[in-house]
């Protein structure tokens, strides 16, 4: 939960005209961004790798994204998380219990999963960027780009996005938190433009009688 909790919130890029801003990146990024974006409704499997030397710490976990707009549904460590636009669901069956959110679409993301519809637009804003060059994923020729946040309070200091240029898209993300945690996702399956109905968005209590709803909104 406490993974959950730093994290959810994985891909991304950034539109910024700073001097600072490697225009070679911007390209890729670019280029990215109108591709996603021209997509209706994501579906995305995804495994997240967490890896902590310091502490002896190593966790994987498989995933699964909905996406349609703005709105989204999330798969992820032992939580299904609902977001129809408005108001975020968070429901954990395990202990039968769904906490309910309002969300202001100002508020900043600490981490990459407070918002995972920005899983593949991330670079958008907020954030410096470089072509590192190209190299191989998975046996994939891919474009490695960094990003670094604006923002130096977040808990993260670096992204590293691994891009398929000839599909524009992203095939995996690596994300480097300031206690020395390193977290891998890597885009197992991407489908798109599949119908999605807009009631998947929103929690469904007459389906999970049981549960216990908790009001968090102010």
């Amino acid at each position: 939960m406490k993974l959950l909790l730093t994290w959810a919130s994985l891909f991304v890029l950034i539109l910024s005209t700073s001097a600072q801003q490697d225009p070679k990146a911007r390209e890729v990024l670019d280029e990215l961004s109108v591709a996603t974006k021209a997509y209706s409704t994501i579906k995305a499997e995804f495994t997240s790798k967490a890896v902590n030397k310091s502490s002896d710490m190593e966790e994987e976990y498989k995933g699964e994204l909905w996406q349609k707009g703005e709105k989204y549904k999330l798969n992820f460590m032992d939580a299904i998380t609902y977001f129809n636009g408005e108001q975020k669901w968070v429901y954990m069956p395990d202990v039968m219990e769904v906490n309910l959110f309002s969300v202001n679409s100002d508020m900043a993301s600490e981490s990459i999963f407070d918002n995972p519809q920005e899983i593949f637009t991330i670079y958008e804003k907020g954030f410096k960027y470089l072509y590192k060059g190209k190299t191989k994923f998975n046996g994939e020729d891919v474009i490695e780009i960094e990003l670094v946040p604006e923002n130096t309070d977040l808990e993260y200091f670096k992204i590293k996005l691994y891009v398929n240029d000839a599909k524009d898209e992203i095939k995996s993300f690596k994300y480097f938190s300031k206690d020395g945690t390193r977290v891998t996702v890597t885009i197992d399956s991407f489908k798109t433009n599949i119908p999605m109905k807009d009631s998947m968005f929103a929690f469904d209590k007459s389906a999970h009688p049981d549960a216990e709803l908790i009001d968090m909104r102010e």
